[in-house]
């Protein structure tokens, strides 16, 4: 988030704690953004990118409900 100050430079605002935005909904938009058809983040910004893990864990293995009784 940005803003332009009295002298017109474009200057970051500084937020303590995430107030001034929902960090968690943040991220996720900014993800949805610039993922890609195949849900890749390499379109990402080197910024963003370079503090995810770029090894994901292996898909979960889901099995059929037992019956209750």
């Amino acid at each position: 988030i940005r803003y332009v100050n009295k002298a017109g430079e474009k200057k970051f605002v500084h937020t303590c704690n995430g107030t001034a935005v929902a960090s968690t909904r943040t991220l996720i938009s900014i993800l949805e953004t610039f993922q890609t058809e195949r849900k890749s983040i390499d379109m990402l910004p080197d910024v963003i990118r370079n503090r995810l893990k770029t090894v994901r864990p292996p898909p979960l293995k889901f099995q059929p409900a037992k019956p209750l009784a």
